[in-house]
Protein backbone atom coordinates (compact mmCIF):
# COMPACT_ATOMS: atom_id res chain seq x y z
CA UNK A 1 0.00 0.00 0.00
CA UNK A 2 1.51 3.30 -1.11
CA UNK A 3 1.76 6.21 1.30
CA UNK A 4 -1.00 8.73 0.85
CA UNK A 5 0.17 12.27 0.07
CA UNK A 6 -1.16 14.76 2.64
CA UNK A 7 -2.68 18.03 1.38
CA UNK A 8 -0.32 20.25 3.40
CA UNK A 9 3.36 21.10 3.34
CA UNK A 10 5.54 20.83 6.44
CA UNK A 11 8.62 22.80 7.35
CA UNK A 12 10.58 22.02 10.52
CA UNK A 13 10.89 24.64 13.22
CA UNK A 14 13.37 24.97 16.04
CA UNK A 15 11.35 23.26 18.78
CA UNK A 16 10.45 20.03 16.95
CA UNK A 17 6.97 21.32 16.20
CA UNK A 18 6.05 21.10 12.55
CA UNK A 19 4.14 23.88 10.87
CA UNK A 20 2.26 23.29 7.64
CA UNK A 21 -0.21 25.15 5.55
CA UNK A 22 -3.39 23.26 4.68
CA UNK A 23 -4.29 23.61 1.03
CA UNK A 24 -7.86 23.53 -0.21
CA UNK A 25 -8.98 21.68 -3.35
CA UNK A 26 -7.76 24.47 -5.64
CA UNK A 27 -4.31 24.63 -4.05
CA UNK A 28 -4.88 27.91 -2.18
CA UNK A 29 -3.79 28.37 1.39
CA UNK A 30 -6.51 27.59 3.88
CA UNK A 31 -6.10 27.02 7.60
CA UNK A 32 -2.73 26.85 9.26
CA UNK A 33 -1.99 23.58 11.04
CA UNK A 34 0.42 23.34 13.94
CA UNK A 35 1.55 19.83 14.80
CA UNK A 36 3.04 19.06 18.20
CA UNK A 37 3.54 15.40 18.89
CA UNK A 38 0.43 13.53 17.74
CA UNK A 39 -2.13 16.35 17.94
CA UNK A 40 -3.04 19.10 15.50
CA UNK A 41 -4.19 22.50 16.62
CA UNK A 42 -6.06 24.54 14.05
CA UNK A 43 -5.69 28.29 13.77
CA UNK A 44 -8.17 29.69 11.31
CA UNK A 45 -7.07 31.96 8.53
CA UNK A 46 -8.04 35.61 8.50
CA UNK A 47 -10.84 34.92 6.03
CA UNK A 48 -12.73 32.64 8.37
CA UNK A 49 -11.92 33.93 11.85
CA UNK A 50 -9.61 36.77 12.90
CA UNK A 51 -6.19 35.74 14.13
CA UNK A 52 -4.66 37.49 17.11
CA UNK A 53 -2.70 40.28 15.53
CA UNK A 54 0.29 42.05 16.99
CA UNK A 55 -1.99 44.78 18.34
CA UNK A 56 -3.46 42.65 21.12
CA UNK A 57 -0.17 41.72 22.85
CA UNK A 58 1.34 45.14 22.25
CA UNK A 59 -1.73 46.81 23.74
CA UNK A 60 -1.52 44.58 26.79
CA UNK A 61 2.22 45.25 27.22
CA UNK A 62 1.94 49.03 26.89
CA UNK A 63 -1.06 49.08 29.25
CA UNK A 64 0.94 47.03 31.76
CA UNK A 65 4.02 49.26 31.37
CA UNK A 66 1.92 52.37 31.99
CA UNK A 67 0.33 50.70 35.03
CA UNK A 68 3.71 49.75 36.50
CA UNK A 69 5.03 53.29 36.09
CA UNK A 70 1.93 54.78 37.76
CA UNK A 71 2.35 52.39 40.70
CA UNK A 72 6.02 53.39 40.89
CA UNK A 73 4.95 57.04 40.98
CA UNK A 74 2.77 56.24 44.00
CA UNK A 75 5.85 55.03 45.84
CA UNK A 76 8.12 57.90 44.87
CA UNK A 77 5.82 60.89 44.46
CA UNK A 78 7.66 62.97 47.08
CA UNK A 79 10.22 64.37 44.60
CA UNK A 80 7.52 65.42 42.14
CA UNK A 81 5.47 67.01 44.92
CA UNK A 82 8.51 68.97 46.09
CA UNK A 83 9.20 70.06 42.48
CA UNK A 84 5.71 71.58 42.40
CA UNK A 85 6.33 73.75 45.46
CA UNK A 86 8.64 76.70 46.16
CA UNK A 87 11.79 76.04 48.17
CA UNK A 88 10.23 77.45 51.34
CA UNK A 89 6.77 75.97 51.79
CA UNK A 90 4.55 75.09 54.71
CA UNK A 91 3.44 71.63 55.69
CA UNK A 92 -0.13 72.44 54.60
CA UNK A 93 1.03 73.38 51.09
CA UNK A 94 3.00 70.14 50.87
CA UNK A 95 0.04 68.06 52.05
CA UNK A 96 -2.29 69.82 49.62
CA UNK A 97 0.03 69.12 46.68
CA UNK A 98 0.58 65.53 47.87
CA UNK A 99 -3.18 64.98 48.10
CA UNK A 100 -3.62 66.34 44.57
CA UNK A 101 -0.98 63.91 43.30
CA UNK A 102 -2.58 60.97 45.13
CA UNK A 103 -6.00 61.86 43.68
CA UNK A 104 -4.57 62.08 40.15
CA UNK A 105 -2.80 58.74 40.46
CA UNK A 106 -5.89 57.12 42.02
CA UNK A 107 -8.15 58.31 39.21
CA UNK A 108 -5.59 56.96 36.75
CA UNK A 109 -5.77 53.56 38.44
CA UNK A 110 -9.56 53.66 38.23
CA UNK A 111 -9.37 54.33 34.50
CA UNK A 112 -6.93 51.42 34.19
CA UNK A 113 -9.57 49.21 35.78
CA UNK A 114 -12.14 50.35 33.20
CA UNK A 115 -9.75 49.66 30.33
CA UNK A 116 -8.62 46.30 31.65
CA UNK A 117 -12.22 45.14 32.15
CA UNK A 118 -13.10 46.13 28.60
CA UNK A 119 -9.95 44.58 27.19
CA UNK A 120 -10.01 41.31 29.11
CA UNK A 121 -13.77 40.80 28.67
CA UNK A 122 -13.32 40.97 24.90
CA UNK A 123 -15.38 44.10 24.35
CA UNK A 124 -12.44 45.92 22.76
CA UNK A 125 -9.80 43.21 22.46
CA UNK A 126 -10.14 42.81 18.69
CA UNK A 127 -11.22 46.36 17.90
CA UNK A 128 -8.28 47.53 15.80
CA UNK A 129 -8.98 51.25 16.18
CA UNK A 130 -9.17 51.06 19.98
CA UNK A 131 -6.14 48.76 20.14
CA UNK A 132 -4.02 51.04 17.99
CA UNK A 133 -5.12 54.19 19.82
CA UNK A 134 -4.65 52.60 23.25
CA UNK A 135 -1.24 51.18 22.33
CA UNK A 136 0.01 54.52 21.04
CA UNK A 137 -1.33 56.56 23.93
CA UNK A 138 -0.18 54.17 26.66
CA UNK A 139 3.29 53.91 25.08
CA UNK A 140 3.42 57.71 24.99
CA UNK A 141 2.29 57.83 28.61
CA UNK A 142 4.93 55.34 29.66
CA UNK A 143 7.67 57.42 28.04
CA UNK A 144 6.31 60.73 29.36
CA UNK A 145 5.89 59.34 32.88
CA UNK A 146 9.44 58.04 32.86
CA UNK A 147 10.60 61.59 32.17
CA UNK A 148 8.13 62.82 34.79
CA UNK A 149 9.63 60.42 37.32
CA UNK A 150 13.33 60.77 36.54
CA UNK A 151 13.44 64.46 35.67
CA UNK A 152 11.19 65.35 38.64
CA UNK A 153 8.72 67.38 36.63
CA UNK A 154 6.16 69.68 38.21
CA UNK A 155 3.02 67.87 39.40
CA UNK A 156 0.75 70.03 37.24
CA UNK A 157 2.24 68.46 34.11
CA UNK A 158 0.84 65.10 35.17
CA UNK A 159 -2.68 66.33 34.37
CA UNK A 160 -1.75 66.79 30.70
CA UNK A 161 -0.37 63.26 30.52
CA UNK A 162 -3.47 62.03 32.35
CA UNK A 163 -5.91 63.80 30.00
CA UNK A 164 -4.41 62.58 26.74
CA UNK A 165 -2.97 59.20 27.71
CA UNK A 166 -5.38 57.84 30.34
CA UNK A 167 -8.72 59.62 30.09
CA UNK A 168 -9.01 59.50 26.29
CA UNK A 169 -8.57 55.70 25.89
CA UNK A 170 -10.83 55.08 28.90
CA UNK A 171 -13.54 57.33 27.43
CA UNK A 172 -13.42 55.40 24.16
CA UNK A 173 -13.57 52.17 26.15
CA UNK A 174 -16.72 53.39 27.90
CA UNK A 175 -18.16 54.30 24.49
CA UNK A 176 -17.46 50.74 23.31
CA UNK A 177 -19.17 49.39 26.44
CA UNK A 178 -22.25 51.46 25.58
CA UNK A 179 -22.20 50.29 21.97
CA UNK A 180 -21.81 46.61 22.86
CA UNK A 181 -24.03 46.28 25.91
CA UNK A 182 -26.48 49.15 25.42
CA UNK A 183 -27.01 49.15 21.65
CA UNK A 184 -26.11 45.46 21.12
CA UNK A 185 -23.55 46.23 18.42
CA UNK A 186 -20.65 43.91 17.56
CA UNK A 187 -17.39 44.83 19.33
CA UNK A 188 -15.46 44.75 16.05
Amino acid sequence: MAAKRLPFRFSPSRDTARVGVLLDKRGRRGAREVARGNGFYRLWSAGRMPLVSGLVPSRFLTLTAHLVIVITLFWSRENNVRASLPLQCTQQEYEKQDTEMVVALSVTLGLFAVELVGFLSGVSMFNNVQSLLSTGLHASAAIALLFFLFEQWDGSQYWWIFAFCSALPAAIEVLLFILVFGLKKKPL
